[in-house]
């Protein structure tokens, strides 16, 4: 089966300990429907999430809080559904699928500034299980007075405000905990492609120690 460049280019990068040296494509629009592959990173390479044990993965407290929040991605933004998805020790992969409707407009977004975190709040680790989640929203990128904000409903946007939502809640616990300012992403152009990323992402954890020798 042959593999774009693109994709070779990925697996290689990864391989070299997910150092997102990436920028966006210039003049693209991250608020298109489509497939995007995306990579995040906590800084320093540091395993808040977890760790690997025999090829199966172990989350941390904060690897839970990572993983509930990314599936809750869905309920703050209306334009988008979640695909395959892993958190590994020190960063995410995960598919996220941008919808819009005939026109070509973004769908309208659930971006609510106080949404509870359902799923957090019921999780039943040391750290975690008493932490109050009302207020940890999913935030909107750009209410910092210093940051430009994407635009809405876009890759950005959805990006910024899970780094933002996950940062909010782990800071209760552990101030020390921060991502990489910047992440990877790929642009899914075939079903293909799809398939081959999907099973990348799936036996992701098997390959960890491998890696990591």
């Amino acid at each position: 089966m042959r593999l774009s460049v693109a994709f070779i280019y990925m697996c290689a990068l990864f391989r070299n300990r997910y150092v997102i040296g990436t920028k966006r494509y210039q003049g693209y629009d991250y608020s298109l429907s489509g497939k995007y592959f995306v990579t995040i990173c906590t800084k320093n390479k540091i395993p808040y999430f977890g760790n690997i044990e025999d090829g199966k993965l172990k989350l941390s407290d904060i690897g839970i809080i990572a993983r509930n929040l990314w599936i809750e991605i869905s309920d703050h933004f209306q334009n988008i559904e979640l695909d395959e998805f892993i958190i590994m020790p020190d960063h995410i992969h995960g598919i996220i699928s941008i919808k819009t409707n005939s026109d070509g407009i973004i769908v309208e977004t659930r971006h609510v500034a106080n949404v509870e975190t359902r799923h957090v709040a019921n999780v039943e680790t040391r750290h975690v299980a008493n932490v109050e989640t009302r207020h940890a929203s999913f935030l909107q990128p750009g209410n910092e007075k210093t940051r430009i904000s994407p635009k809405p409903g876009s890759l950005g946007a959805i990006v910024g405000s899970y780094k933002s939502a996950v940062s909010k809640i782990v800071h209760r616990f552990d101030p020390g905990f921060k991502w990489q300012s910047r992440y990877y992403d790929h642009i899914i152009r075939s079903n293909s492609e799809l398939s081959r990323i999907r099973k990348y992402i799936r036996e992701n954890p098997g390959k960890w120690e491998n890696n990591n020798s």
